[in-house]
């Protein structure tokens, strides 16, 4: 559990949580912003529990490309029993993480990427011009369903979530490399929910307009859609919290 110290991983995974909880009771267009900041801070919590990443605040809102960058920085040699039980190499579980944190990077950088993104993630439909970059870009940017992606990342999630309980009932991790192995995968499993919660943290804050309506009229009238997405949002934040609970403090 949090150790009361005021450790800054303690700290945001409070915060995190506390968004969980207002976002429940907040109007549908903050809602959203919350759901994006509370997976986020959670991701981060992980993050510098396992000592990954030392400034936070560098690492902005994106969470896998800050955390890649410090592992190239570092060159660890990652050794984890979940990459090798499910024949993935660690090589190749970053390879993945690279590609994620280019969508992310990509929606970061262009406008209208981001709007795409924003109605995927409330399933609205795209107009002809749209559908076009969709169709250059990929559809989901990367982890569309009909493509076994969001399979793949089920199988990962279900890996870690397995790996945990075995700490939980007395394991431990083989070394500090393997426990951020774990924290990678468990990023990773959340990797879908953070891609389509991004763009939220700037329609979820702004009177953006979106086609013809504010964004706050957009929310209102997705709110079947909004409900799905801060659902997963949190269950994410539900699976990241046992991560973070279980690893070695090692920031």
């Amino acid at each position: 559990m949090p150790d009361g110290r005021g450790s800054e991983w303690s700290g945001f995974l409070d915060r995190g949580k506390a968004d969980l909880e207002a976002c429940k009771m907040a109007d549908a267009q903050l809602s959203a912003y919350l759901a994006q900041q509370a997976v986020a801070k959670h991701a981060k919590a992980l993050i510098l529990k396992c000592g990954i990443g030392s400034k936070p605040g560098l690492l902005g809102h994106f969470v896998l490309r800050g955390m890649i960058d410090e592992l190239v920085k570092r060159q660890e040699k990652l050794e984890c029993e979940i990459a090798k039980d499910l024949g993935w190499s660690v090589q190749q579980l970053k390879t993945s993480w690279e590609s994620i944190g280019g969508k992310l990077q990509e929606l970061e950088n262009k406008s209208t990427l981001k709007e795409i993104a924003f109605k995927e993630s409330l399933q609205i439909e795209h107009n002809y011009a749209e559908q076009e970059i969709v169709n250059e870009y990929g559809a989901g940017f990367g982890v569309p369903p009909n493509m076994g992606v969001v399979g793949m990342l089920d199988t990962l999630r279900d890996a870690v979530s397995y790996r945990i309980r075995q700490i939980s009932k007395g394991g431990s991790f083989a070394d500090p490399g393997e426990a951020r192995c774990v924290a990678l995968a468990a990023i990773m499993a959340a990797s879908v929910s953070i891609v389509s919660l991004f763009p939220h943290e700037t329609y979820g804050r702004y009177p953006i307009a979106v086609g013809g309506m504010r964004a706050a009229q957009v929310y209102q009238s997705r709110r079947k859609e909004l409900g799905e997405l801060v659902a997963q949002a949190e269950k994410d934040c539900e699976f990241l919290e046992k991560v973070v609970l279980a690893v070695p403090d090692m920031g």
